[in-house]
C-alpha cells in the first residue's frame, strides 16, 4: 500500500520488516533463477513512506508501539535498505530507485547494516545509476492518504516552521494490526514542537504498556464510556510487585 510497510511502527517498518522482503528475493534469484522482484512493486515504494512521516528535525509522529522517549526516525539501516531497492528496482521502478537514491544522501551514516546479513553489499550488484531528485520531490500534494495503514497525513508545507499533522481512521479491515495501537480517529499535530501527542511508553514488563500507552485515551481519541464494556487485552505483562488488575474501562475502544 504505496510504500507503507506491514506496521505503522516505523521502529519495525524501518528496521526488521523490509528484510524479510529482500532475503525473500534474494533467495528466490539464487535457488530458481527467478527475479520476482517486479512482482512486488508496492516493496520499491518504501521511501514514498518515510517522506510523509519525517518531521522537522528527524523525528516522527510516532505511531503504535514507539516509545516516544525521543521520537526519532529510526535510520540506522535505511542506508542499506534503500541500497536493496536500487539493487532490485532499479530497471523496472527508476522513479522509485531514484527516490531511494535521494534519501541515502541525507542519512547521517552511508555505512551498510551488516548485523542482519553480513553479506548483503556482496550481493547488491545492479544498484541503481539514477540520480538523486530533490527532497522532497516537486508537486507533491499537501495530503496523502494510506488505506493499508490507515493513515491520513496532512501538512501545510515541507517546511521547518509548517503545520503537521497525522490522522488515523481504519486499516484494520486489511489484518495489519501488528504493533498498532487502539487510536482510531485519534489525531497527531506537530508545529515547532508536538501540540497534540500520541502519549505514553513501553516498559518491559510493566503495566502502563498494556493499561495506558496503546489504549484510545492516549491518543487524542472521542472517548464514549459504556458500563459493562470488555476492553480487549494487549501484549506485555505486568512488573515484579506490580499488582494485576483488569484492564480500566476509560471510555475506550473494542
Amino acid at each position: 500500500d504505496d510504500g507503507g510497510e506491514a506496521s505503522p511502527t516505523l521502529g519495525y517498518a524501518l528496521r526488521a520488516n523490509p528484510w524479510a522482503e529482500f532475503n525473500f528475493f534474494h533467495t528466490m534469484r539464487s535457488a530458481f533463477g527467478q527475479d520476482i522482484a517486479p512482482r512486488w512493486p508496492h516493496v520499491a515504494l518504501l521511501p514514498h513512506y518515510i517522506l510523509w512521516n519525517v518531521l522537522p528535525g528527524g523525528r516522527q509522529f510516532g505511531s503504535g508501539d514507539t516509545d516516544h522517549e525521543t521520537n526519532e526516525i529510526p535510520l540506522e539501516q535505511l542506508y542499506t535498505h534503500c541500497a536493496q531497492l536500487r539493487h532490485f528496482f532499479g530497471k523496472t521502478e527508476p522513479s522509485w530507485a531514484a527516490l531511494a537514491a535521494t534519501l541515502q544522501t541525507r542519512l547521517p551514516s552511508t555505512y551498510y547494516f551488516l548485523a542482519a546479513n553480513p553479506i548483503t553489499p556482496f550481493l547488491l550488484t545492479q544498484a541503481s545509476p539514477s540520480a538523486p531528485v530533490g527532497w522532497p520531490p516537486a508537486n507533491l500534494p499537501k495530503a496523502r492518504h494510506f488505506p493499508g495503514l490507515g493513515q491520513f497525513f496532512l501538512r501545510s508545507g515541507w517546511g521547518d516552521d509548517d503545520t503537521y499533522a497525522l490522522f488515523t481512521a481504519g486499516g484494520c479491515t486489511d489484518g495489519i494490526s501488528a504493533h498498532r495501537h487502539f487510536d482510531q480517529n485519534g489525531f497527531t499535530i506537530f508545529h515547532k514542537g508536538f501540540l497534540a501527542l500520541d502519549s505514553g511508553t513501553r516498559p518491559e514488563p510493566g503495566s502502563h504498556l498494556f493499561q495506558y500507552f496503546c489504549r484510545t485515551v492516549a491518543h487524542n481519541g472521542l472517548l464514549i464510556r459504556m458500563e459493562g464494556e470488555r476492553l480487549p487485552d494487549y501484549w506485555g505483562a505486568v512488573a515484579p510487585g506490580e499488582p494485576v488488575l483488569p484492564i480500566a474501562n476509560d471510555g475506550g475502544m473494542r
